[in-house]
């Protein structure tokens, strides 16, 4: 009996390249024709992904959640501008105190930064932050007195100067806010500190009249 060696899975001699490393052949096995289709439609998706989803205004509409953040921005903008010029003048601080739009917004930055040594209610916590709501104060005789303690911090003390973290406007509505509360009298309240402040003087009329 005849024994013949076949070897079916050898590849053919076009199947081979020119390579020769120390005795082992490579072996041509090209990409499938499909897999660059794959790679070449991933780069075309990316590249109009990017065109269309952070360089176009569509994404407002395709995206739930950027139409919502762009809308929210746009009502700030338009909030901002019914509050005119914000500066740190006591008729301007005045001024904002009495206005909803500003004392919304300066309350929010009260929230978000004074809340824990002021309290809630701005009533003040024992060892840490006055009460805010009465008529006594230690640093404070008129209303440009409230925006620079919020801007510069007072030395020695627990209060530190916040402009540097939350940028001027902020500091302005936030001394609106803090303006507001005088004669609010929580009752929570810590016990009056410092001497008792001259009154407010009169707001201005508000922005555009």
């Amino acid at each position: 009996m005849s024994t013949q060696n076949h070897d079916n899975d050898a590849p053919g001699p076009d199947k081979l390249t020119g390579h020769n490393y120390d005795g082992i052949r490579e072996y041509d096995n090209p990409t499938p024709g499909w897999w660059h289709l794959i790679f070449m439609g991933s780069i075309v998706f990316s590249i109009g992904y990017f065109a269309i989803f952070h360089l176009s205004s569509c994404q407002e509409v395709l995206a739930p959640e950027a139409r919502h953040a762009a809308a929210e921005k746009r009502a700030d903008a338009a909030s901002f501008a019914l509050l005119g010029e914000l500066t740190n003048d006591g008729p301007t601080l005045m001024r904002l105190s009495t206005e909803e739009v500003a004392i919304g917004k300066g309350q929010a930055v009260f929230g978000a930064r004074c809340v824990i040594c002021h309290g809630q209610n701005g009533g003040g916590m024992p060892g840490l932050g006055l009460n805010l709501t009465d008529d006594y104060g230690k640093n404070i005789r008129a209303p440009e007195d409230v925006y620079k303690t919020i801007s510069q911090g007072v030395t020695g003390t627990a209060m530190l100067g916040f402009e540097a973290q939350l940028g001027k406007d902020d500091t302005i509505l936030a001394a609106a806010y803090v303006i507001s509360l005088r004669g609010t009298n929580t009752p929570d309240g810590l016990p009056p500190e410092g001497e008792p402040m001259p009154a407010w003087p009169a707001a201005a009329p508000p922005a555009g009249e």
